[in-house]
């Protein structure tokens, strides 16, 4: 099985995307990266990725571009899994894909699939305060992971980056200014939070 992992190339590497590699390497199978930006990528082969393609004609968080981008690395590898980190990229480009390689998603997956009847993935409903299970049908299955539900795991090493061409077309959108949160860790981000 091979599984692709979209992670945001544009800045610094978070924990999610070490989260979201991890998630992909405990699903079993190749692991492969697709991402934009020019971030130190080779990292991600630590986590379990083995090898990352970038483009690098994508500069900006459109979801429109983002979507084309994933979507052709998905169909030129032929992943049967694709694997977002549940922020705010995952809640505008997951649902497009969904559609676009009529892929059954998963949206805030909190533990590992459970294969023995199917593929089903406990997810936090009703803001954290139940979980349910949600399970998938499809050939192509799409998961966004909670941050912070799984940890992060070094198996390997540094991976090879390749250039990859996504064919994402002319934005529609325009990113005048981009605010990068500065100082303390953003609460999303933190491990423990004490109240």
């Amino acid at each position: 099985m091979k599984t692709l992992v979209y992670i945001n190339g544009n800045h610094a590497m978070s924990k999610a995307s070490f989260e979201a590699v991890t998630y992909a390497k405990k699903l079993g199978g190749e692991v492969i990266v697709v991402s934009s930006g020019s971030a130190d990528l080779s990292k991600l082969g630590e986590y379990g990725a083995s090898k990352v393609m970038v483009d690098k004609a994508l500069e900006n968080g459109d979801a429109q571009q983002i979507t084309r981008l994933v979507a052709a690395a998905a169909q030129s590898t032929g992943a049967e899994v694709i694997v977002f980190s549940h922020d705010l990229v995952a809640k505008a480009v997951a649902p497009r894909l969904s559609v676009r390689l009529k892929a059954g998603l998963i949206s805030g997956a909190i533990a590992l699939p459970d294969t023995s009847n199917g593929f089903s993935v406990k997810v936090n409903v009703f803001s954290g305060k139940a979980f349910g299970s949600v399970s998938v049908k499809t050939a192509m299955k799409i998961i966004s992971l909670l941050p912070n539900s799984i940890q992060p795991e070094v198996t390997g090493a540094a991976c090879a980056v390749e250039a990859f061409d996504g064919n994402v077309g002319a934005p529609a959108i325009k990113i005048v200014e981009t605010k990068i949160p500065e100082g303390n860790i953003p609460l999303p981000e933190a491990e423990l939070v004490v109240s």
